[in-house]
């Protein structure tokens, strides 16, 4: 049976007795635990040992951080010199290059600490740019210039600070899997992941669930289509005394009635799809008298044309990748899957279910014609075209009837 495998990442000296009991505790859970202080590392005798435990990194399954007081050792590569890149922070880097889920832990008062510090340098932000014009070009430019000179005065209360802020804007900076938990001692450590473990197990178990019921709906789908063979052959059967002609036009019927059944439950996982990933379910309530449809995103820029034709058809191709990418993951911000389109979002529903976008690659790959399976998904973005203005982004859409979306699914 397979096991997860957790790397622990963090400064060893300060955080030790933390190391300690995280490393019990982690066995305890039944999972098996990367420490470096523990033996739980190769070290590669060709390889300078600060690179052999990034690079275990790649065993893990889950890499869980934790940043104290301390900054720790520096990275012997690292080619910053105002604020040398540490060992931990390489190991994070390592870890957001493979796409390895994360669970991110700061002390308390470090962080505390942190965002007083943040708060003043937006001040000094707000003071320049009220006083300044800037192009958006300069900046970044700009913004390092005013960092830099604020961290050259600024009264740091512990001399490492000035180097932990810096990997905290890191952690900050991220747009996906970047929460984080606050701790003072190993207790509140413990207490969340055994949250977080809940939520994964959660999560397993109702994909597992989905694919079950797709599974007794496929094998329902199967036997309807048996039966429906059945009554063919046995039509056949009875007409064998009838002429070679006779018998050629019975088969192919035969063929036919299996392609048009398994054409319409393609088509029917098709649809329903491309429906959870454009539109969101409103049940009837007090304000709506039936259930309908509403519009999860409407696009501003042109996709009926060629270019658009080829930007849908990058989407498609890279679903996929997509799917893998966040396989952790039930549902997806609509911001995240529509990312590259000039569009607006209706951010009250911007969860996407996972299970359909997993379908829509599926049904990609069984598909031999892939422009006419495209020309069918881009058949399902021009309804969703704004025509005359911009919507803002909390407006409210309605669906488009069904006589409004073209039906040329290549199934």
């Amino acid at each position: 049976m397979a096991i997860p495998k957790i790397f622990v990442s963090s400064t060893c000296y300060d955080l030790q007795e933390i190391r300690l009991n995280l490393k019990n505790y982690i066995t305890e859970f039944g999972c098996d635990s990367i420490l470096s202080e523990f033996g739980d590392i190769f070290y590669d005798p060709v390889a300078h040992v600060q690179d052999t435990c990034v690079d275990a990194i790649k065993q893990s399954d889950l890499f869980i951080l934790i940043i104290g007081n301390s900054y720790g050792s520096t990275y012997y590569a690292s080619n910053n010199k105002d604020i040398p890149e540490s060992i931990t922070l390489q190991e994070f880097k390592k870890a957001l290059s493979l796409k390895i889920p994360k669970m991110i832990f700061i002390n308390k008062f470090v962080n505390y600490d942190y965002k007083n510090y943040r708060k003043f340098l937006e001040e000094k932000y707000t003071e320049y740019y009220s006083k300044n014009t800037v192009i958006d070009e300069q900046k970044e430019l700009i913004n390092s210039s005013i960092k830099k000179e604020l961290d050259s005065k600024y009264y740091f209360s512990q001399k490492s600070y000035k180097y932990i802020f810096h990997f905290l804007d890191s952690i900050h900076e991220l747009s996906l899997n970047n929460s984080y938990f606050e701790f003072e001692n190993s207790d509140d450590i413990k207490f969340n992941i055994k949250k977080q473990f809940a939520g994964y197990f959660y999560n397993a178990l109702k994909q597992t669930q989905e694919k079950m019921i797709d599974k007794a709906g496929f094998e329902r789908r199967t036997l309807d289509k048996l039966e429906q063979f059945e009554k063919v052959l046995t039509s056949l059967a009875d007409n064998l005394k009838d002429s070679n002609q006779q018998q050629h036009l019975d088969l192919s019927r035969f063929i036919s009635s299996a392609e048009v059944s398994e054409s319409a439950d393609l088509r029917e996982q098709f649809d329903n799809s491309t429906q959870e990933i454009f539109y969101y379910f409103v049940q009837a309530d007090y304000y709506n008298e039936e259930d309908h449809y509403m519009k999860r995103v409407t696009f501003t820029e042109n996709l009926r044309n060629e270019n658009g034709f080829a930007k849908i058809s990058i989407w498609v191709d890279s679903l996929k990748d997509f799917v893998n990418t966040y396989k952790w993951t039930q549902n997806i911000s609509s911001e995240i899957v529509f990312n590259g389109f000039d569009c607006e979002l209706n951010k009250s529903y911007s969860e996407i279910p996972l299970h359909a976008l997993e379908r829509l690659a599926a049904l990609y790959d069984l598909e031999q014609d892939k422009n006419s399976f495209i020309k069918s998904i881009q058949s399902k973005f021009i309804p969703l075209i704004e025509e005359v203005t911009v919507l803002s982004k909390n407006s409210v859409f309605n669906s488009p009837t069904a006589s409004l979306l073209p039906d040329d699914v290549p199934f």
